[in-house]
Formats: structure tokens, sequence, C-alpha cells
């Protein structure tokens, strides 16, 4: 079974060899992804995913959550539900449930793309696709947070691939087109408009080029779109009811339409220069394979091999690139729901590279493989160098997340590994191309484990412990006085922390009839206000967040 896996030649799996290579990606991606899943507490907009679902658990509203005490209009419900349910039966919004949804997103893509294409891709090209899935960046680091990316990924990725899956069996009607509305109503619930950018511009783009553009007219995409829009339009009503149609528009503009807005022509040269290279950055290795599209017969060579497939995903990826490519501001995460698409390109590219004998292919896999053996050596050297950042003067060396010993194994496994791989990419056997991509991120991951995660733990535990802060709060506060007030922009991981109702905003505080004296939480800048007020303040804890003191304190008059 495994030689067939491996194995460079025409062979396609059968439903049972895919079931085991799914089986096999599967038990790679809970070793690599699932230890320490919980580290480090919520970041960045994990805080707020969070929220929401316990905004949901305490209020019974599943379409209409309260977000600091405000009504949440920016993103749909989809993936707070998914939240609740994670953490269910105590529901107690715990991380690593949390973060659960996207790794499981993962493999849901990285299987659904394999049994999607047993049947159009050889065995090795299929194993190639399902390690650069479950291993690129870009997809491995979402996969690892409590964030809508991985399974809005998922669901888009999955309304394209269907339509075209169907499209090729030669379905026609609601055969086609009602499982991939389906799936688009479910990534707009999930994040909103542009499930229907990526949906329409990569489908409408195809059959405009086959000269089929009549079939969005016709009555099965018609009536498939209806039914997309009756799951949106639930949603859409539930928000209007609640805050109003002006106040959701203006939510929509900003969320949709003027996010990557306002820069200067510099700003907007730079991102459209750079932003192409950062999606590449964002899957390394494995976007090497897309290098060779520079020479013509590589491309000519894919046409006659996987005429579709290559036309579909080459039209898909740059029909949906100019909006984001035209907006400056904008991070990689945005296009990652292309990253799919663009890796069946480097699937085929792959394919055409270890079984065509030309000495053009020869040379780029030469070339790919040595590059990549280079860089694991240089990944590897920083992982070991890293372990003492105290010699190195950086700074002082954070808390071990793995036993001790293991991170000394690991790092000199990743050392060998890259010697290794140095050492054979000047061989020419075509089956080092897929190991050489494949140590490289094993490489990575021995890096993330042992030095990124480390100090990335050990920044928030000592200058944003929110838990902690939580915590102080908490112990201090008599029961009689919650909740406490907030004064300006309160970060989200704070609300979390204390528990829902336990915060509560000034305005909201004084509709309530708490008096000014009491418990607040602000910034430095609020002391100082409520001191020129004549007002007594007693500093009883604070943190820093963002380069800013954050303070707990108790206010009293003289």
């Amino acid at each position: 079974m495994l030689s067939k896996l491996f194995s460079i030649d025409d062979a396609r799996l059968n439903h049972r060899q895919a079931a085991s290579l799914s089986l096999l990606l599967l038990l790679l991606t809970a070793i690599l992804y699932l230890p320490l899943l919980d580290q480090p507490p919520f970041t960045n907009e994990e805080p707020r995913r969070a929220l929401v679902a316990q905004s949901i658990i305490a209020s019974g509203d599943y379409w209409v959550p309260i977000v600091r005490d405000e009504i949440y209009t920016a993103k749909p419900p989809l993936y707070n539900w998914l939240i609740v349910v994670a953490n269910q039966p105590d529901k107690a919004i715990d991380t690593y449930r949390t973060r659960l949804i996207s790794l499981v997103s993962l493999v849901l893509l990285t299987v659904s793309m394999v049994f999607g294409f047993r049947r159009h891709l050889p065995a090795h090209g299929l194993v190639f696709l399902g390690l650069a899935i479950a291993l690129a960046p870009e997809l491995a680091s979402k996969a690892l947070i409590a964030e809508i990316d991985a399974i809005f990924t998922l669901l888009v990725t999955l309304s394209i691939w269907a339509w075209f899956w169907l499209d090729t069996r030669g379905k026609r009607g609601l055969g086609l087109w009602l499982a991939p509305a389906l799936l688009v109503g479910l990534a707009f619930l999930t994040k909103r408009e542009p499930a229907l950018v990526f949906y329409y511009l990569s489908i409408g783009g195809y059959l405009l080029f086959q000269r089929r553009l009549r079939e969005l007219l016709l009555w099965p995409h018609l009536l498939s779109a209806l039914v997309m829009l009756a799951m949106i339009g639930f949603w859409l009503w539930k928000m209007i009811d609640a805050v109003g149609l002006e106040a959701f528009v203006a939510s929509t503009l900003e969320e949709v339409v003027t996010r990557g807005t306002g820069g200067g022509l510099t700003d907007f040269l730079s991102h459209f220069l750079l932003y192409p290279l950062h999606i590449l950055a964002a899957m390394l290795p494995f976007s090497l394979l897309l290098l060779p599209l520079v020479n013509r017969p590589v491309r000519e060579g894919l046409m006659q091999r996987y005429p579709e497939i290559f036309r579909f995903a080459v039209i898909a990826v740059l029909f949906n690139l100019p909006p984001y490519l035209f907006r400056d501001g904008l991070s990689v995460r945005y296009f990652m729901p292309m990253m799919p698409t663009m890796l069946v390109i480097a699937a085929l590219v792959y394919d055409f590279l270890v079984t065509d004998s030309s000495a053009l292919a020869q040379t780029w896999r030469k070339v790919i493989t040595r590059v990549v053996g280079i860089l694991s050596l240089v990944l590897a050297f920083c992982v070991n160098l890293l372990l003492f950042p105290e010699q190195l003067g950086l700074a002082e060396k954070p808390v071990d997340l793995l036993p001790v010993p293991l991170v000394y194994l690991l790092s000199a496994a990743a050392l060998i590994m890259a010697l290794m791989l140095l050492k054979v990419s000047w061989q020419q056997s075509r089956r080092y191309l897929m190991i050489s991509l494949v140590c490289m991120m094993l490489v990575l991951r021995v890096l993330y484990l042992d030095i990124l995660l480390p100090h990335r733990t050990a920044k928030l535990k000592l200058g944003e412990d929110f838990p902690g802060l939580a915590a102080t709060i908490l112990e201090t506060v008599p029961p009689g006085s919650l909740p406490v007030r907030t004064y300006g922009p309160v970060p989200n991981p704070l609300w979390f922390h204390m528990g829902y109702g336990n915060l509560v905003t000034a305005p909201k505080a004084a509709a309530a009839g708490l008096g000014a004296p009491g418990y607040i939480v602000g910034y430095r800048w609020v002391l100082e206000q409520l001191r020129a007020d004549g007002m007594q303040t007693d500093e009883l804890a604070h943190i820093i967040f963002e380069d800013q003191d954050l303070v707990f304190a108790r206010v009293r008059r003289d």
C-alpha cells in the first residue's frame, strides 16, 4: 500500500486506498498540531470570538450576540455556534476545544481534497496535495488558533471544487448547482460577502471562458441561488431588525468596502508588488512548485495532461487576485481561501516534474530540491542557536513548554535531518523532491515548538497577563460591587477572562445607577482624567498591553 502511495507512476487510488492515505494524513496532523494546542492563551482576535460565544451561552440568543455591551454585527454566527457546540456540555469556553474547530477544519479540507481528486491525480500527486494542504505554513498557523479563517477556507474551497467535480462528471440542473450553493451559504454565514465573491469570480470566470455564462440565468442556478439567499436572509433580517438598516449598512461598508483603502501611493505600490510574494511565502516550500510555470513548455505540458483542472484552477486564482491586489493593507489571510487551489496547481506541476524526462524537468527538480535543502539547513541551525539566547545576547530563555530533553532531541534531529537532506539533494532520484519538501516542513515545526511558541507564550505571560489581571479583579472586588466599570477601549481578552456580565462600559454603568466611586478598569490616562476631575484613585494592579498601562483601580471621592 505505501509503495503505491509513494510510487512515481500514473496509478490512481481506489476508494479504500484514498481512505488509507487520509488516515495517514490525519495521524500526521494529530502528531504535529494536537500537542500544545492550548498554548498560548487566547490572543489577537480569538477573545472576540470567545466573547461572542460567551454571550450566546449566557443570553440564549444565537442570532444577535452582545459584545462589550454592543450588538455584534461584524461577522455572521456560524463559527460562534461551532464554539458553543465544541464547548458542551459544561459551556465553559475552553482554549483547546475552541481551537480544535480550526484543526478539524484543516483535516476535513485535506481529506475532502484527497477524495475529490482521487480520480484526477496519480497517487504521488495526491500525496503531494494532501501533504501540502496539511503542512502549508499559512493553513497550519490558522489551524492552531480560534479564528474563522480555517472553517471559511474549508467551505469556500469545497463550494468551488464541488461545482467543478460535479461539472466534470456531467451533472446538470440542480445536481450541479444546489450543493455548491448550500456550501456558499454556509461560507457566507461564516465571513459574509467574500464567500460570494470567491465563488462567483471562480465559477463565473470559468463559464465565461467556456462560453457557458448563460447558465447563470437558467432556473437551476437561480433556484439554488434563491435557497442560498434564504439561508443568508434570515441572519440579515435578524441583524437589521436589531440595529436598524443604517447601522447595519455602515457596518457592512466598514467590513467589506472600506477595509484596505485610504493608503497613499507608496503604500499601494508596495502592496501591489509584494502581496504576490507574501502569498507564495505563506505556502513555502510547496509554492516553489509554482515557479516552473514561468516556462512555456511546463504550461503546455500541464494543458495536455490536465486541461480542465489546470484551466479551472488558474482562472479561479487569477480572477480572485485583483480585489486583494489593488487594496493595500490587506494581510495574506484574506486570500487564504484560494491557497488550496494554488496548491492544486502546485500538485500538477509536481506530477509533471517527477514524471517528465526532459532536461527542463530535471533542472527544475534539481534546483527546487537544493534550494529546499539549503533553507532547511539554515532553519535547523537557527533552531539550535536560539536554544541559547543568553549566550547570543538576545533575551532570557522562555519557559519550556516541552520537556527539556525532548527540546534538545528535536533540535538535534532537525539539524541531522537537514544535513542528510542537503546531501541527498545532490542526487538525482525523483523521490527526493517530495522528501525535501516534507523534511523542511518538519524542521519548521520544530522551530515553532522549540522557539516561536515558547517565546510567544512567555511574552504574553510577562506583559499581557489578562487571566492574571482578571483573577486579581475578581478576588479584590466584593460580589456586591460587580460589575466593574470600564473606561475607554478595554481589550477583548480582559472582557473574556472576567466572565460574562462582570464588566460594564461607563455609559451603561451610569444608566444602571452605578455611581462614580467604585472599581474601574482603563488605561492610565483615564486615572489622570479622574484625578483632574477631583477623584481619588488607588491603583491596585496593572499590565502592559500594546505599550500602554492598563490599570485596575478603586475610585473614591475626597
